[in-house]
């Protein structure tokens, strides 16, 4: 019977740890980038797939004067799929990149 109480709390442990777990966001993405050819103001669309266990991550930045961006992105999750994408003349183009803690 002590066994089986063991284990149990164990079990409940580790449950309420993993719970405590995927409610922190403990990773940060620096993402920045350059968009050669461009006009300052325009905007690049983000897009950040965590998985399965956390939402994904959509938002837009704009560019500055010198046509770069600087974002930092919290992250709950241990690999992400990062895609950006903006229009340049007339095009949507798009570029992905994984990252993983």
């Amino acid at each position: 019977m002590r066994t089986t109480l063991r284990h149990l709390g164990l079990a409940t442990a580790t449950a309420l740890f993993a719970t405590a777990t995927f409610a922190q966001q403990p990773n940060t993405i620096a993402l920045n980038g350059f968009v050669i050819p461009c006009t300052p103001g325009d905007t690049v669309h983000v897009h950040v797939d965590q998985g399965i266990f956390f939402p994904s991550i959509d938002f837009s930045t704009v560019l500055t004067n010198n046509c770069d961006f600087l974002e930092y992105i919290p992250v709950g999750s241990s690999y992400d799929q990062v895609t950006i994408s903006i229009g340049c003349q007339g095009v949507l183009v798009s570029a992905s990149d994984s990252v993983y803690f």
